[in-house]
């Protein structure tokens, strides 16, 4: 008889990624068993009406994994401009500072976003300046 595994969910860190009927993708910090330390961990679900059922998923390994994955989904394609966009300016002043020096740095860059959102029928009420500010973070 296999044996229960023990975890604990971080309810701070908790998010539904992806659902259909009763099976979601949660991306959680989850404590294995009697360590102290969470994990970034992302895995399939089923919702049970006595909770939730843990089927297959990857805890990261180390502190670079997450931030692999993230560049990787953004130089694939995957992820929303805008959405990204704003969740830099909101969340990531850091990232927001890194742009608006290298914009600093290269003018041409205002250029030539400028002509792709002129070529790619973007909303014309988004101008590149939108994601640059003023470079000043409250």
């Amino acid at each position: 008889m296999a044996s229960e595994f023990k975890y604990k969910v971080d309810p701070d860190f908790d998010y539904t990624i992806d659902e259909k009927n009763n099976t979601f993708i949660a991306l959680r910090k989850i404590i294995w068993g009697d360590s102290d330390t969470a994990k970034l961990d992302i895995r399939k679900y089923y919702a049970r009406e006595d909770g939730d059922t843990m089927s297959k998923g990857v805890s990261f390994l180390t502190e670079d994994g997450p931030n692999e994955l993230t560049r990787v989904l953004l130089d694939t394609g995957y992820g929303n401009a805008r959405e990204i966009a704003n969740s830099i300016l909101e969340n990531r002043p850091d990232i927001g500072s890194l742009i608006y020096q290298a914009v600093e740095d290269q003018p041409g860059y205002i250029e030539m976003w400028s002509e792709y959102i002129a070529a790619n029928g973007e909303d014309e009420d988004y101008s590149p300046d939108d994601l640059l500010g003023d470079g000043t973070y409250d």
